[in-house]
């Protein structure tokens, strides 16, 4: 999305962890909805292999 917003970050590894909730509010073209994300990084300096805690069932 062009107009989405943008974080600087230095070069390096990072974790990421994702929170969402709410997805079964969106509306048909997804654009609407009480929908919520939230994103933490955090730098690091091991390599892991990707590691899915808890999934969404489509």
């Amino acid at each position: 999305m062009p107009d989405a917003e943008r974080i600087e970050l230095e070069n390096g590894i990072y974790r990421a962890r994702i929170y969402y909730v709410n997805l079964d509010t969106l509306s048909e073209d997804e654009l609407d909805g009480d929908d919520f994300y939230e994103i933490h990084l955090w730098k690091t300096d091991k390599k892991q292999e990707l590691s899915i805690i808890k999934s969404r069932q489509a």
